[in-house]
């Protein structure tokens, strides 16, 4: 008895994963939100009728596709368990179920007093089916493919809204295209990302593979970010066919339903981009970009059911919620999912991502508010954020984001007009583009100092401060950041204090000559020197300045900050702003700039700490080290302030004064 329950049991597992049973869900839902659409009140027996037709349909689509796809299967792992690849039904029982699901459907449609447009729907559905399932994997465009799936599962949703009583709606065409586009990611994004490294091996054609996706390692992928946009472009279109009915009000909900189903909706769509981005993030880690997939497209998908379920006649809702979870249990991939997800939470990840969301939201909306009075600001804003994917991290666009949500409101509040005239001045003195192709530059630059991390300083100099396009990457930084993260309103307010003021200001690692310029437009009376060891660099600057029509003023000159070559005491105000952490030995560093500051002048530095970037050769342990370099060089620490440019990532900007003595 015990033998036959045994392989009674593996029988139904194997009938399980023949039919996938644990997507029937998905399936058994769309004629029943077809038919929702045409009308809102369905019989039992309409009820029954649709559900037998979609699992007719729904083995007709998986049976036959796996039997045209075995000889790939059969070399793919995962597909170890199948029963066609284990050779326990064999393809001619496969391929003879799965053509008999068709007069079956056919009956159940003249049962349900179908008309010609259900026949016709019914009949559309079957054969694009049919045609995706023979060449699928063979045509040259698979996102026409992927196409042509979509329109046979929409065609269900058509058939639904045809078979019964009454007549297809701006509903219907609200779900049918829901169901399109939705397929198209399901098939041509997570699906064929799924199995890649057995389609190259096969030679299948898929988008992924089309869109230039390829194994990493051995469990990751390369993702490219023109596959993630064309994820994200799919999800976003999804979102908007489920508002549009919604912001027209097709159903005729009242307020309060009508504000529920709004906030559900919103509330999935959210959720649904935040599990789109994490698998897409996910890449190097195949199981997790699968559990978030997968529990994306269950939310995707939800989120139509959400959109309908105060249109719907209570049991039917309960009928289609129960058809739509049941067969999901029984799959192992939905408790790993859940699991992942918890986890997820636990690390506060979700948390973090609503308030990216909100502070992309709020620049979205600056960015649009200011796009005619700081045109170049806003340019760049928008280049930077079109660039963000899984293979660039919010790291790479420190030349153009802000990185704390004080630095943001700090942007907003006053940075539009300082980047805007210093963007202009990048405009003045290059043809750099502020565009996406610029972005697109200034990223490839950043990954390429990834290559250089903590290199010897000559091995920095020669790969980074020579490159042709450092200088901009400083002065499109500088446009943004000297404002926002405190290093102009510090250095302006140290000035502000000296009685008299300084007459020789030089700025030791000058860069694009920016925060040289700023002091020198607001003290008219002072001259200014620009040192930097990059002799591009100098070149941009001298750009700029000349510009800034500040050119009479300033000096340029190519130097080590190891070995400055000025008598001590020249300067009555010298600046170094993020310079020390790029030197090997940054106490000799600041031994050479106490040296040249006159009695009673002021340095003023900003040093990043806990910052192990790519060229920084020192990294900073404390603000109390980076304070102690300061006294032991001979010098009184007057002014500092602490700002936090990333988490657990603090800048101390710092100004000490000399004494009448040498410095130590």
């Amino acid at each position: 008895m015990a033998n036959i329950v045994t392989k009674a049991w593996r029988g139904l597992i194997d009938f399980g994963l023949l039919i996938r049973f644990s997507a029937l869900g998905g399936t058994v839902i769309l004629p029943l939100l077809g038919a929702a659409t045409a009308s809102r009140q369905l019989a039992g027996s309409q009820v029954s009728g649709l559900i037998g037709v979609a699992v007719a349909f729904h083995v007709f689509a998986y049976v036959l596709n796996d039997v045209v796809d075995l000889p790939t299967d059969r070399t793919e792992p995962r597909r170890a368990v199948f029963p066609l690849v284990r050779g326990t039904v064999r393809p001619w029982q496969a391929l003879a179920f799965a053509l008999l699901q068709v007069p079956l459907a056919l009956a159940l449609t003249a049962w349900l007093g179908g008309g010609g447009p259900a026949y016709a729907a019914l009949g559309a559905g079957f054969a694009l089916m049919a045609a995706y399932d023979a060449w699928g994997k063979r045509a040259p465009f698979p996102p026409l493919t992927d196409g042509v799936q979509g329109l046979a599962w929409g065609a269900l949703v058509l058939y639904g809204a045809t078979v019964v009583p009454g007549r297809p709606t701006s509903l219907t065409v609200v779900a049918v295209a829901f169901v399109v586009v939705f397929i198209v990611m399901a098939n041509g994004v997570h699906g064929s990302l799924r199995d890649l490294a057995n389609d190259l091996d096969c030679g299948v054609r898929s988008t992924a593979i089309m869109m230039g996706v390829r194994p990493q390692g051995a469990t990751g992928l390369l993702i490219p970010r023109r596959l993630t946009w064309y994820a994200i472009t799919l999800q976003v279109i999804l979102i908007g066919i489920t508002l549009w009915p919604l912001a027209r009000n097709d159903f005729g909900y009242g307020p309060v339903a009508w504000g529920i189903t709004l906030a559900a909706v919103l509330g999935l769509a959210v959720l649904s981009l935040r599990l789109l981005w994490t698998a897409a993030s996910s890449a190097g880690d195949r199981q997790d970009m699968i559990a978030a997939g997968m529990l994306h497209l269950l939310v995707s998908l939800g989120s139509l059911v959400a959109l309908f379920a105060p249109h719907v006649d209570g049991r039917v809702l309960a009928v289609l919620l129960g058809v739509y979870l049941a067969p999901l249990l029984t799959h192992s991939w939905l408790y790993d999912a859940l699991r992942w997800a918890w986890r997820l939470r636990r690390a506060g990840a979700l948390r973090g991502f609503l308030d990216d969301l909100a502070l992309g939201l709020q620049l979205l909306i600056a960015t649009a508010r200011n796009r005619r009075r700081y045109p170049l600001a806003t340019q760049a804003f928008r280049s930077a954020f079109t660039r963000v994917s899984a293979s660039v991290r919010f790291g790479d666009l420190k030349p153009f984001l802000v990185v704390t949500r004080a630095q943001i409101d700090q942007f907003l509040a006053h940075g539009w007009g300082y980047t805007e005239r210093r963007l202009q001045l990048l405009q003045q003195a290059s043809d750099f583009p502020i565009s996406g192709d610029g972005a697109e530059m200034l990223v490839d630059l950043r990954q390429r100092m990834e290559q250089v991390r903590q290199g010897p300083f000559e091995q920095v100099s020669n790969a980074i401060y020579r490159d042709s396009l450092y200088p901009v990457f400083q002065h499109v930084g500088q446009a943004f950041r000297n404002q926002v993260t405190g290093r102009q309103p510090f250095v302006l307010a140290v000035l502000s204090d000296m009685d008299p003021p300084p007459r020789r200001v030089c700025d030791v690692g000058c860069g694009a000559g920016i925060l040289l310029g700023d002091v020198l437009e607001v003290y008219t009376h002072a001259s200014g020197l620009g040192v930097d060891i990059s002799h591009r660099m100098l070149g941009h600057a001298g750009h700029v300045l000349q510009a800034w029509r500040l050119d009479g003023r300033a000096t340029l000159t190519n130097s080590d900050l190891r070995r400055l070559p000025f008598a001590s005491g020249t300067f009555d105000f010298v600046m170094a702003m993020e310079v020390l952490e790029h030197v090997p030995n940054p106490l000799s560093g600041m031994g050479e700039l106490a040296r040249i500051v006159a009695p009673g002048g002021y340095l003023v530095t900003s040093i990043p700490v806990r910052d192990p970037a790519p060229t920084h050769l020192h990294v900073f342990d404390s603000v109390a080290e980076v304070l102690d370099m300061h006294r032991s060089a001979g010098l009184t620490v007057e002014r500092r302030q602490v700002i936090e440019v990333a988490p657990e990532v603090p800048n101390v900007m710092v100004a000490a004064r000399r004494g009448s003595g040498c410095p130590a």
